[in-house]
């Protein structure tokens, strides 16, 4: 402003000449000006999960299968864990390869 027109404004001015202008919808901030991050919601206290029905289940009507890469002295092994959750059995196998023919038999040598 003092190099084209000689007038000196400070920074507090020219911050209230932008609002006003910005208020009266004259001008837009930028697509890529930083925008303010919203609030979280959180509900209450968060409810255990419980599957429907849980006391009529039979024994291993769910299964939980949960496997793991592990690597030992550079050879690959894959660890399965099945979890039933009536009886809160668990069983484990170890496999060369995760598979859905590496699965299903391990589950069906358990």
């Amino acid at each position: 402003m003092k190099r084209d027109h000689g007038q000196t404004l400070s920074e507090s001015t020219v911050g209230r000449i932008l609002k006003v202008l910005s208020l009266k919808g004259l001008i837009t901030k930028s697509p890529s000006a930083l925008r303010t991050k919203r609030k979280r919601v959180f509900k209450k206290h968060a409810k255990p999960w419980t599957f429907k029905d849980y006391k009529t289940m039979v024994l291993g009507e769910r299964v939980q299968i949960d496997h793991m890469t592990v690597t030992k002295n550079g050879i690959t092994f894959k660890h399965f864990q099945a979890w039933d959750r009536k009886s809160k059995y668990m069983e484990a196998g170890v496999f060369s390869n995760a598979t859905s023919k590496s699965a299903k038999r391990f589950l069906h040598s358990t």
